[in-house]
């Protein structure tokens, strides 16, 4: 099972409201959960885990987080939280820029499978933005 498949298992598992392939104009996010006045909008990336992170990933997160805020009405929500799941290695720059701009980064291994416990993905999302997870 790809990466991607597994990140996607574990979001439903753990998100109820989660909704995947979502339009959001010019960009589609993976991932959007919705709750309460947040919204979570997941970009997943994922390839060689020895490579850095593309250069390009702050600026479709950027993109990406703007466009939710534009199609999201302002009265229902209150906050449009980026998250970036990587297996590509990040540098503490990458990681610093991404976080001055408010983009959360969840690291997967190298070794990420259908294996490993899907709740942890979304417990490790929750405690970034604050969410609560449907998991029992």
């Amino acid at each position: 099972m790809s990466m991607a498949k597994v990140v996607r298992k574990g979001l439903a598992g753990g998100f109820k409201s989660s909704q995947f392939d979502f339009s959001l104009g010019q960009s589609e996010a993976d991932a959007v959960i919705r709750q309460g006045g947040r919204v979570v909008v997941v970009r997943i990336k994922n390839g060689d885990p020895d490579l850095p992170l593309p250069s390009s990933t702050v600026a479709q997160m950027v993109l990406l987080q703007q466009q939710a805020r534009d199609k999201f009405s302002a009265s229902e929500t209150q906050e449009v939280l980026p998250v970036l799941v990587t297996n590509y290695r990040v540098s503490a720059d990458d990681e610093k820029q991404l976080g001055d701009l408010g983009i959360k980064v969840v690291r997967t291994s190298a070794t990420f499978s259908a294996s490993q416990d899907p709740g942890k993905l979304s417990q490790q999302i929750a405690s970034l933005t604050g969410l609560h997870t449907d998991l029992v």
